[in-house]
C-alpha cells in the first residue's frame, strides 16, 4: 500500500508495483524519489512511501535521494504485519509475529485453532506487540494436518526429511562509533555494498526445508553521520526500527521460505542488540524484567533438537566464556552418537576469534572421539573459510560472509596473528570465499552431504562432499 496525496493504493502483485512507481515519483510537482530497491516481491509485506514537497529546500536531502544515486534506507512503518516459523529446544515448532495491533492472532491447522500469545508488550523503543506459539513437532505429525496458516497465509512447515539446508551468518550493515571516535561505515543504501537482500533473495530460491542463521544480525549501532549520503535514513540502536532495517526487510523473502534455527551472535549481547535479540528470535521462553518489559539475559544455555535423523545442538556464544560450559553440558547429556554443533564463535580454528577473551577451548571428552561431532558450523569472521585438522578434531566452517563488511585480511594472516602454541594449528583451509554469499547443505545418502558455497546471486563458487559415519572422522572433499 502506498500513500499518495491522501490516497491509499495496494500493491497486489509485481505489476501493479511497476505501474504504481511512475505515479510516486511526481506528486504535487515534486518529485519523490523513494528507495524503490525496498519495494520487495513477496505478497505478505507492505510497504509504505512517504513523500514531501520541497517548498524551496535541498530537493535531494527532501526527497531522500542524494546526488550520489544512493537510495536512502527503508523508514519506520514499512513493514505490515509479519509472521515466521523457528524451531526451538526439545523439536518444538514456534510460530512468532510482529504485530501493529496489540491484540494477538489466531492460527489455524486443519480443523484446530491455535492462539498466539503476547511475547512482548510494546514500548517505545519496540512498539510492536510480539505473538507466539509452541507446537511439538510430533504432535503437528500425528495430527494429519497439512500446514498452519496465520491471517491467510501459510506459515513453513519442516518436513519430516531434511533434504537441504541454507546456512548464512553475519548479515547486517555495520555503522559503529570505533573508540577513537571515527565511524566505520558500511554503504547501507548500495546493494552492492551491503548485499544481504540480495542474499536472502538467492538463497529463498534454493527452497530449503530449513534455514540456519550463525549469528550476528544487528550492526547499525550509531546514527548515520549527517550528510552521509550512503546510509541516509538509516536507523541505529536496539529498537525496532534498526531491527527492521538490518534484519526484517532485507530478509523476509528467505524468512518466509522455510522454518529457521537462530543462533545468537556477539551482536546480540544485552549491551548491543541483546534486547531485539530476546523479544523478536530468541526460541526460549521470554524473561520479564521487573518493569514487564523483556529482559536480556548475558548468557542461556544450549539447547538440542533432532532432525531427519540428525542432531543440531545450538550454542550462545555471544559471551565466548559461555562455551567451555555450554560444550560440557552437550557432551553430557546426549545418548546420541552423533552431534552438529551451530554457534556464532569459532573455536576449534585457534586464533580465528582473535575477540575471545576466556581462553583456548577444546571439545570435552565425552565429545571428542573421532566421528562424535560430525561438523561445527559457525560465523563472527566476515568471510567463508572451512577448515580440517589433522588430529581427531571434526571440520569447523565458517559462513560469516552473507552481508556485513568483509574481513579485509585473509583468514591466514588472522591465524598467524592470533595463533595459540598450546593449540595445533589448522590444514590449510579447504575452501575460501572473499565474497558475499551463503552455503548450501544437500542430503545425497546415509551419511553423506553435499556442501556447497554459493555468491550473492546463487552461483555455486565451491563444491565439497560430506561423510559423517559414526564412529570415523568426518571427512570432506572437494572438487
Amino acid at each position: 500500500m502506498v500513500a499518495m496525496s491522501g490516497e491509499m493504493v495496494l500493491l497486489h502483485d509485481a505489476s501493479d508495483k511497476i505501474a504504481i512507481l511512475a505515479r510516486i515519483m511526481r506528486i504535487s510537482g515534486s518529485v519523490c524519489r523513494e528507495s524503490l530497491h525496498s519495494i520487495w516481491m513477496v505478497s505478505s509485506v507492505i510497504f509504505f512511501c512517504a513523500c514531501q514537497t520541497a517548498h524551496g529546500k535541498n530537493p535531494t536531502e527532501e526527497s531522500g535521494v542524494t546526488s550520489s544515486g544512493y537510495s536512502p534506507a527503508p523508514s519506520l512503518s514499512q513493514l505490515d504485519d509479519i509472521a515466521w516459523t523457528e524451531l526451538g529446544p526439545n523439536n518444538q515448532l514456534l510460530i512468532r509475529s510482529i504485530q501493529t495491533a496489540e491484540k494477538c492472532p489466531v492460527a489455524v491447522s486443519g480443523t484446530t485453532r491455535i492462539a498466539l500469545s503476547t511475547r512482548g508488550q510494546p514500548s517505545p523503543a519496540f512498539p510492536r506487540t510480539v505473538c507466539e506459539a509452541s507446537i511439538s513437532l510430533a504432535s503437528f505429525a500425528q495430527s494429519g494436518a497439512s500446514g498452519i496458516a496465520l491471517g491467510g497465509r501459510q506459515l513453513p512447515m519442516t518436513p519430516g526429511e531434511l533434504r537441504k539446508i541454507v546456512i548464512i551468518g553475519d548479515t547486517g550493515c555495520r555503522i559503529k562509533q570505533k573508540s577513537n571516535g571515527k565511524i566505520q561505515l558500511q554503504k547501507c543504501n548500495d546493494a552492492h555494498a551491503w548485499p544481504f537482500a540480495n542474499v536472502a533473495r538467492s538463497a529463498a530460491a534454493e527452497h530449503p526445508d530449513l534455514v540456519i542463521h550463525v549469528g550476528d544480525y544487528h550492526y547499525r549501532e550509531a546514527p548515520c553521520p549527517a550528510g552521509e549520503a550512503s546510509c541516509i535514513g538509516a536507523r541505529s540502536g536496539d529498537n525496532w526500527a534498526s531491527w527492521q532495517q538490518d534484519f526484517f526487510v532485507p530478509a523476509m523473502p528467505l524468512l518466509t521460505a522455510a522454518p529457521w534455527i537462530f543462533v545468537r551472535g556477539n551482536h546480540e549481547i544485552c549491551q548491543r542488540g541483546g534486547y531485539g535479540w530476546f523479544r523478536y528470535l530468541d526460541p526460549a521462553p521470554v524473561t520479564f524484567a521487573a518493569d514487564h518489559s523483556v529482559a536480556c539475559l548475558d548468557r542461556t544455555p544450549p539447547y538440542s533438537l533432532t532432525l531427519g535423523g540428525l542432531r543440531f545442538n545450538i550454542i550462545d556464544a555471544a559471551d565466548d566464556g559461555n562455551i567451555k560450559p555450554s560444550l560440557a553440558l552437550i557432551g553430557g547429556s546426549s545418548a546420541l552418537p552423533q552431534q552438529w554443533l551451530f554457534l556464532h564463535r569459532p573455536f576449534l580454528t585457534a586464533g580465528a576469534d582473535d575477540e575471545a577473551a576466556s581462553g583456548p577451548v577444546s571439545l570435552p571428552e565425552s565429545l571428542a572421539a573421532p566421528g562424535r561431532v560430525a561438523a561445527v558450523f559457525t560465523g563472527h569472521k566476515h568471510v567463508l573459510a572451512w577448515h580440517t585438522f589433522a588430529d581427531a578434531r571434526p571440520p569447523e566452517l565458517i559462513v560469516g560472509n552473507g552481508g556485513t563488511e568483509l574481513e579485509s585480511a585473509p583468514v591466514a594472516e588472522t591465524l598467524e596473528k592470533h595463533k595459540d602454541p598450546h593449540l595445533p594449528a589448522p590444514d590449510a583451509p579447504l575452501v575460501e570465499f572473499y565474497d558475499f554469499g551463503y552455503a548450501v547443505l544437500l542430503y545425497l545418502a546415509p551419511d553423506t552431504w553435499q556442501l556447497t558455497a554459493h555468491d550473492r546471486d546463487g552461483t555455486v563458487i565451491h563444491q565439497c562432499r560430506l561423510n559423517t559415519k559414526v564412529g570415523a572422522k568426518t571427512e570432506i572433499t572437494c572438487g
